[in-house]
C-alpha cells in the first residue's frame, strides 16, 4: 500500500475479509446481517464511526509519504538520485512508471498542505508551489499563466538577474500587462538567500512536520473532530456493553428492533 495504488478489486476483497471478522466473529457457518455500513465503521471516532482504517484514504496517506520525501531537501538518497534524472521535480502522470504515477495521481491534493519557507529557491516552483501567499501565484495572476513559456520555471531562474525575469508567448496588453505590473510590483523588493535550502512546511500538522495520520485526518473529515461523539468511548463500562448501548445507541445505528 505504500508503494502502489491497491486496485478497487483487492481493496474490497480485503474489506469482506475485514467486514465479516468483525460481525461474524470468522464463523462462516452461522449467518449474520451487518448492523451498521462499511463506511460507517470506518469513520474515526471522533467522527462516530470505530476508527477501523478505511485502506482507500491510507493508501493515498502512504504514497503521500514520498511526494514529501522526494521534495525534502533534508532528505538523500540513491533513489531519490534515480526519480530526479528519471523524471525531474516536475512530470506529468502520462510518461512515469506505474509506481510514480500512482504518487503523481493525487498530488495536487497533496500541495493544499505544503508550503515552502524560501531559502535559495532552486526547488520551488515560481507558479505552481504555494510559496510567497497563501496561494500558488498560477491561481492570483491566471492570465499571465496561461501564456508563460515555462510553466515549471523555478524562483531562483526567475530570478536569476536579481530581478523577476520571465518569457511568454505574446506581447502583453490589457489585462496581462495589468497583470504583469501587480506582479514585478509585488516583488520588487524581493531577494533569495544562497545560505539557506528550501523547508517544507505541513500545514496540518503542530510541529510543520509531515506525517501520514495527520494527512489520514485531512483526507477523511478535514481534521476537524466532532465533539457530539467525544463521549462514547470514555465511558467505563465494558467493551461489549459499550459497543452496543455506547457506540451503536450513541451514534444512532441501533435498530429499532432490537
Amino acid at each position: 500500500m505504500s508503494i502502489y495504488r491497491l486496485p478497487a478489486k483487492i481493496r474490497h476483497k480485503i474489506d469482506k475479509i475485514r467486514r465479516k471478522f468483525l460481525w461474524h466473529g470468522g464463523n462462516s457457518t452461522r449467518k449474520k446481517y451487518s448492523l451498521v455500513t462499511w463506511n460507517a465503521v470506518c469513520k474515526s471516532k471522533d467522527q462516530g464511526g470505530l476508527g477501523i482504517l478505511d485502506l482507500k484514504i491510507m493508501n493515498k496517506a502512504l504514497l503521500a509519504k514520498w511526494w514529501i520525501r522526494f521534495h525534502d531537501n533534508s532528505i538523500t538518497g540513491i533513489w531519490k538520485d534515480i526519480l530526479h534524472c528519471k523524471y525531474g521535480f516536475r512530470s506529468t502522470p502520462f510518461v512515469c512508471s506505474p509506481f510514480w504515477r500512482s504518487i503523481l495521481k493525487d498530488h495536487a491534493v497533496i500541495n493544499l498542505g505544503l508550503n515552502k519557507e524560501i531559502g535559495n529557491d532552486r526547488t520551488t516552483a515560481f507558479w505552481l508551489d504555494r510559496w510567497f501567499t497563501e496561494h500558488a501565484l498560477q491561481h492570483l495572476y491566471p492570465n499571465l499563466f496561461s501564456i508563460v513559456y515555462n510553466r515549471f520555471i523555478s524562483v531562483a531562474d526567475a530570478f536569476a538577474n536579481s530581478f523577476l525575469q520571465l518569457s511568454f508567448k505574446r506581447q502583453l496588453t490589457g489585462i496581462y500587462l495589468v497583470e504583469w505590473n501587480a506582479l514585478q510590483f509585488k516583488f520588487q523588493h524581493f531577494t533569495l538567500s544562497d545560505q539557506l535550502e528550501d523547508k517544507l512546511i505541513w500545514r496540518w500538522s503542530k510541529d510543520d512536520n509531515f506525517t501520514v495520520h495527520s494527512f489520514y485526518k485531512w483526507l477523511e473529515y478535514g481534521g476537524i473532530p466532532n465533539k457530539e461523539y467525544s463521549t462514547i468511548w470514555k465511558s467505563h463500562m465494558p467493551l461489549k456493553i459499550n459497543f452496543f448501548y455506547g457506540w451503536l445507541e450513541g451514534t444512532k445505528y441501533l435498530p429499532n428492533s432490537i
